[in-house]
């Protein structure tokens, strides 16, 4: 059964008084440039309104505005919809308990290079106050500075020999890059985190983006807290919940966290990662940031602390 996260039900009624006070102090502030060319007679004009009659005449305008941040569009014709967006196909529905995670880093901590994988006592203080219902849960994820290598091309090597006993780098990663928002964004939650061997993150393998393209998803996510998942990052998680890519049926996970530049084309030209299952396992290509399709489906994460 598929999950329904958080950021999928309903408004809270503390969201929505969150959003009416912060409108109503964007409006006052418009309105304090707005009045100071009024001249009397319109300022009477306006005082004897009848009442609800500016409401009215506000309304389409708010209505607008409100959709338009809350639902931006920009790239809303990159995503397929309806019936034909796959689901998840392997049995994988949310992330595992943190002990369970826990439990499964640690026997594989030879492969990672780790004594031992272990919580800060930041961590425990921060798992107390994380809402395990935003996304598909709270994942696990090794900082690839922290698994004895020198950078995140050779973490991403490491972890497909150890795990995948794929020895040579897939042609689908050379030239792998970390994007510029994804290294700021964690470098400082591990930090805040007690600089530990692990950081704690909310992540979603595919399902609340399923269908869109990177620049689509990128554009719905919760920035600059959320942002795209990254090679190394869904690698780590699959390894502590394989079942996600498993078969050959199971929808591609868009890593848009991380690109590869195109051999010959200018230095701002990239591609998006992919991920899938093929034969007995995994398969690594690259799709342009606005491709989407039902059988694509774009990762993220979510980091507990407001980005600086």
């Amino acid at each position: 059964m598929a999950r329904v996260m958080r950021e999928q039900q309903p408004a809270s009624a503390a969201q929505r008084e969150q959003v009416r006070q912060y409108f109503a102090e964007e409006v006052l502030d418009a309105l304090s440039h707005v009045i100071g060319d009024l001249n009397y007679a319109q300022a009477a004009r306006l005082i004897a309104a009848q009442h609800g009659q500016l409401a009215d005449l506000l309304e389409d305008s708010v209505y607008d505005a409100v959709h338009h941040i809350g639902d931006p569009s920009r790239y809303v014709d990159q995503e397929v919809r309806g019936i034909e967006v796959r689901g998840y196909a392997s049995g994988y529905v949310q992330a595992r308990s943190v002990e369970e995670q826990l439990d499964l880093l640690n026997r594989d901590r030879e492969k990672w290079g780790v004594g031992e994988f272990v919580l800060t006592e930041e961590q425990k203080v921060l798992l107390q106050q994380m809402d395990p219902n935003h996304l598909e849960g709270i994942f696990l994820l090794p900082p690839y500075n922290m698994i004895g290598v020198s950078g995140y091309l050779p973490a991403v090597e490491k972890m497909l020999n150890n795990f995948w006993g794929i020895s040579t780098l897939p042609y689908g990663l050379r030239g792998l890059q970390e994007t510029a928002s994804k290294v700021h964004r964690l470098r400082h939650e591990w930090q805040r985190q007690g600089s530990g061997n692990l950081t704690l993150v909310w992540a979603q393998l595919g399902a609340l983006y399923a269908g869109k393209s990177s620049l689509r998803a990128k554009e719905l996510m919760l920035r600059p807290e959320e942002g795209g998942l990254g090679v190394y990052g869904l690698l780590s998680m699959l390894t502590t919940h394989p079942e996600r890519l498993k078969q050959s049926i199971d929808p591609a996970v868009l890593c848009c966290g991380d690109e590869v530049p195109i051999v010959g084309g200018s230095p701002r030209d990239s591609r998006v990662p992919a991920v899938s299952f093929f034969g007995n396992t995994l398969r690594f290509d690259t799709v342009r940031w606005d491709d989407c399709s039902p059988e694509f489906m774009p990762a993220s994460m979510l980091i507990p602390h407001k980005v600086d």
